[in-house]
């Protein structure tokens, strides 16, 4: 079966200061992490490996600031801020991993070494771990669960989008049977 093509944007740097929102699908959007009931998340045993993954990795990544993110039956929204000065105080303008891929063509002598840096940029590096995580736990304790391949982005360029997608977060519970992922 042929691998669906990635959604990020070829010439962004995913460690760039700014705001990410990110949806994660699971398998053929199997209902695996929660069912809503009266507007309220319940969350399943993967729903709750899941809940503790986003935690830990909020806390073992002082680099990134978490606006906020909702688990819901066969996704999850997440809100990522990756700011000018990290909580450490380190800069990410200096960021060696910073290099655009520009070379797009597998035969180019740098697209693998540039793939590589790509790879290792905060918010796909992040994402990565977190469902790797999240998977290694279900199959640790004999859960049926699986992610869809990749994930969703939308960099939030603007103060009022920023809102928009905060309030969407929130109210995702409340809006279920209105999602098109329902």
């Amino acid at each position: 079966m042929p691998r669906a093509l990635s959604s990020r944007l070829k010439n962004w740097d995913y460690s760039r200061p700014g705001h990410y929102f990110i949806t994660i699908c699971t398998y053929k959007h199997n209902r695996f992490l929660a069912k809503i009931i009266n507007g309220q998340v319940i969350l399943s045993s993967v729903g709750q490996i899941a809940f503790e993954e986003i935690s830990k990795t909020i806390h073992f990544h002082p680099e990134i600031l978490s606006l906020g993110w909702v688990i819901m039956p066969n996704h999850l929204h997440w809100l990522i801020s990756i700011p000018v000065e990290t909580p450490r105080g380190a800069s990410l303008q200096g960021n060696p991993v910073s290099q655009i891929i520009t070379h797009t063509h597998k035969n180019h002598p740098d697209f693998f070494n540039k793939l590589n840096q790509k790879s290792k940029q905060i918010i796909p590096l992040i994402i990565n771990q977190f469902k790797s995580s999240v998977t290694r736990r279900c199959r640790q304790n004999n859960l049926l669960f699986a992610w869809q391949s990749g994930y969703y982005d939308e960099i939030i360029n603007s103060p009022k989008r920023l809102f928009i997608v905060q309030k969407y977060i929130k109210n995702n519970p409340k809006n279920w049977e209105k999602d098109n992922l329902y």
